[in-house]
């Protein structure tokens, strides 16, 4: 199985290894470079992708589905471009118990950057972003003043931190 992540007619396809590691440095990136609620929302939605709770190869999404907001679309789009450079700088992977692979990681990496690239605000799905933000139990976290995970820093999701998840199937 695996997962795919897709904008148009690009895909970037994802072993659930990989998936899980993806999201993991994505995570480490993003949720210290976060600077606003909503760039928040954006690291805990996708923390909230977490296949060993939710189920292994079911975590695909299209990045149209993310949590953009209109008035904020440029500036997410930025912070999501930085949180992809930050991957590639290995920032909070000192914090990890393995080494990811980074040729298989930053191949993916760059997919993404074209993807969150060429996104335009026309792209974007506004009723995913408003059941999301809607949904009080998906967003415990964000209603809880993002809690971060002591050991990784990386942003709570309604199922604690990605990486302590993965580290626990070891």
């Amino acid at each position: 199985m695996s997962n795919l992540i897709n904008f148009r007619e690009k895909t970037c396809q994802c072993s659930n290894g990989c998936t899980d590691v993806l999201l993991t440095v994505i995570g480490l990136s993003g949720s210290r470079l976060a600077r606003t609620d909503d760039e928040r929302n954006m690291m805990v939605w996708l923390m909230m992708k977490d296949q060993n709770i939710v189920g292994r190869g079911t975590v695909g999404f299209d990045i149209t589905e993310m949590l953009w907001e209109k008035e904020y679309f440029e500036r997410q789009k930025q912070f999501m471009l930085r949180v992809l450079d930050g991957v590639k700088k290995r920032i909070g992977w000192e914090t990890l118990s393995y080494e990811p692979n980074e040729e298989m990681i930053f191949n993916r990496i760059d997919c993404l950057y074209e993807m969150f690239q060429a996104i335009q605000i026309e792209d974007i799905d506004e009723e995913a972003t408003r059941e999301w933000l809607e949904d009080v139990e998906l967003n415990e976290p964000i209603k809880n003043g993002y809690p971060k995970c002591e050991k990784h820093g990386i942003y709570h999701s309604i199922f604690g931190c990605i990486a302590c998840n993965d580290d626990d199937l070891e």
